[in-house]
């Protein structure tokens, strides 16, 4: 393609910002997705985090069809230096965020850029999501709430706003000083908390991404620091709202040791810790990804095993058995499994029953 079919405009209605590390397998569909958008008048900011595989050769590729692409490089320093970077690039005053493994439907710009424009009190916009597997295929829909008080209410005890689909207005980003690395893992999360203490914060219900869900994603990889880190990010923001300082600001490094030297117990923690392997464990069940599952699966078990963990919690290491054997059909071992999780914690059935009508 002539790059100057679609010429680098001056001043994009949406600046979109795509970090990229090692993403080859699935790089050019999610920058097409984001190219081939009904909203033509964008930039799409690629900020190379030191790849080793052909990601950069394809993005120079793009960058050579399209004008509208930009491609930064950058020495590997993570997602947190690469999302600041890219935002500090934007030339809109609108910013999307995209991944590069997930796919945007064709109207989620215009839509979101709609949205924002009747909005003004909403300096956040996400949207639902479908869940798809590596080969595309649709598990299910991600529905998160959509009014301002129910996501502001929600985000107080976990994160209800699907990081690549959201889109901001750069001011509010920039006026919190964007994302934080000590809360690396769960960088999203802290932001929307802070900004939703003095904006409002939204979802479209229509879903506008396809979400892709693989054994290789750093939310896979990184499960207890993540956990760790969220849990951290509720914490600061308590403190924030009884008007006490925030820590990452005081420098503290939030980690378990933190957590506990300041009223987190240890329950607590093991509980979302184990929170955030159930939920990718069901996530990659979902798509169908046994291999994955099955190595989420002996890491969980591998942490359970190094910790006096509460009774409680031994019973939700059991009911993520019984889900996976479940989702492989080995029915049998899986109501054992079931059996075994409720004798640890009799509640645990009515609990997982209610979380699934919430969903």
């Amino acid at each position: 393609m002539d790059p100057n079919v679609n010429p680098k405009p001056a001043e994009p209605v949406v600046s979109v910002v795509m970090p990229v590390y090692n993403g080859q397998a699935y790089l050019r569909q999610a920058a097409r997705s984001i190219l081939d958008q009904s909203l033509n008048d964008l930039e799409l900011i690629a900020v190379d985090d030191g790849s080793t595989d052909a990601s950069l050769d394809i993005l120079t590729q793009l960058a050579s069809e399209d004008g509208r692409v930009r491609v930064i490089q950058q020495a590997h320093e993570g997602i947190v230096v690469a999302l600041n970077r890219g935002c500090a690039e934007a030339k809109s005053p609108l910013i999307a965020r995209m991944d590069c493994d997930d796919i945007a439907d064709s109207s989620r710009l215009a839509d979101q850029t709609a949205f924002l424009k009747v909005h003004d009190r909403v300096a956040l916009v996400g949207t639902a999501a479908r869940v798809i597997g590596p080969a595309g295929q649709v598990s299910h829909i991600l529905a998160p709430p959509t009014e301002p008080a129910e996501v502001r209410r929600q985000l107080q005890h976990s994160c209800c706003m699907i990081h690549p689909s959201v889109m901001l207005r750069r001011e509010v980003l920039r006026t919190f000083g964007g994302y934080r690395a000590p809360l690396r893992h769960a960088e999203d999360y802290d932001l929307w908390l802070r900004i939703s203490e003095r904006h409002d914060v939204a979802n479209l219900a229509k879903p506008l991404l396809s979400c892709r869900v693989h054994g290789g994603q750093v939310s896979t990889t990184t499960l207890v620091t993540q956990a760790v880190r969220a849990l951290s990010a509720q914490v600061a923001a308590q403190w924030r709202r009884q008007g006490r300082p925030d820590p990452v600001e005081n420098d503290a490094i939030l980690d378990e040791a933190w957590l506990l030297a300041h009223e987190v117990s240890a329950r607590a923690v093991d509980m979302a810790i184990l929170d955030g392997f159930v939920q990718r464990l069901e996530m990659l069940a979902s798509v169908c990804d046994h291999a994955s599952v099955q190595q989420i699966q002996d890491q969980l078990n591998q942490w359970a095993s190094q910790r006096k963990i509460h009774r409680a919690v031994r019973g939700r290491v059991r009911w993520s058995e019984a889900y996976r054997l479940m989702r492989q059909g080995r029915t049998l071992a899986g109501l054992i499994r079931a059996s075994q999780a409720a004798a640890l914690n009799p509640t645990l059935p009515f609990q997982m029953a209610r979380r699934w009508v919430d969903r």
